[in-house]
């Protein structure tokens, strides 16, 4: 019975030693960038836009059986009524995994996100017609869009619930996020620029840090209003009952425009709230404006 015992430990070791090693030369056996040509494939039949992937994609696992996946700079076309503008593009986008929670504990453990560069251009023309209008539904061969399709129509329902992996994120991390909307019906650009936002390390329960700052302008070519925003607040999350604690709330804006009272107008607002998805209901238990 010992002498079973022994080799049933034996082989449970060998096996975790055999998959730690297969996973640690995965990266090396592996080039993530031989498959540029077939995500650039499958993002134009869904979308209909031209992904282009001039930078590196990276692959590595650490020995503790962390991966680090990293997309490099991407590129996304508009459709093919905006043939001059992209519709979005990014330097850098980083996901940090730890494999072996998930495995053992069914606990999604990521250890960072980092996201940097990012630009989206929203536009739309004097027509009235946008450059992510299309990107709503795919008109299938029958004439259908994908977006009108039920669910129950793609597979049928599923009697039994799995449990969701408990959260686990070391922290998140954005960098330097502008996005502009051109209404050139409207005749007005509306742009948030140089977003950054930081959050500390998520878990369910228990606060964590959230803190950004972004700029912000309106355009009409009659009395534009520019801003600068800086936030900051602990969160408390409950999935399970889809309840959401804002503590320390605080921003700080300086807005200048012509349509203003003044010319400078600094605005803080300081705030506590509770939200509660099943109840549909926001309460604030405390807030300030001043």
């Amino acid at each position: 019975m010992n002498k079973a015992i022994k080799w049933l430990l034996i082989i449970i070791a060998g096996t975790g030693v055999l998959f730690g090693v297969i996973l640690l030369i995965l990266p090396f056996i592996i080039d993530p960038n031989d498959y540029k040509e077939q995500i650039n494939t499958i993002v134009y039949e869904q979308t209909g836009r031209v992904l282009s992937i001039p930078g590196d994609i990276k692959l590595q696992i650490s020995p503790k059986l962390d991966v680090a996946f990293s997309l490099g700079e991407i590129q996304l076309a508009s459709g093919k009524d905006f043939p001059d503008t992209s519709f979005a593009s990014s330097t850098l986008a980083e996901i940090k995994l730890a494999i072996w929670p998930l495995l053992t504990k069914n606990q999604l453990q990521i250890n960072k996100i980092v996201l940097s560069g990012v630009q989206l251009n929203l536009i739309r023309n004097r027509e009235g017609k946008t450059n992510w209008e299309d990107l709503a539904g795919r008109t299938t061969a029958k004439g259908d869009t994908e977006t009108t399709r039920k669910p129950e129509q793609d597979q049928p329902k599923q009697s039994t619930k799995k449990a969701l992996p408990t959260i686990d994120i070391g922290g998140i991390e954005i960098k330097d996020i502008n996005v502009q909307y051109d209404d050139k019906q409207a005749k007005k650009t509306i742009a948030l620029n140089n977003f950054n936002l930081t959050i500390g390390h998520i878990q369910e329960n228990a606060p964590f840090p959230v803190a950004a700052n972004f700029n912000f302008s309106l355009d009409d070519n009659k009395k534009p209003v520019t801003a600068s925003i800086k936030t900051g607040f602990e969160l408390t999350l409950d999935l399970s009952k889809q309840y959401f604690s804002v503590n320390g709330f605080k921003l700080d804006g300086l807005f200048q425009g012509a349509m203003l009272p003044t010319s400078r107008l600094a605005i803080s607002l300081m705030a506590d709230a509770e939200i509660s998805l099943p109840d549909e209901k926001v309460t604030f238990p405390q807030w300030q404006v001043f």
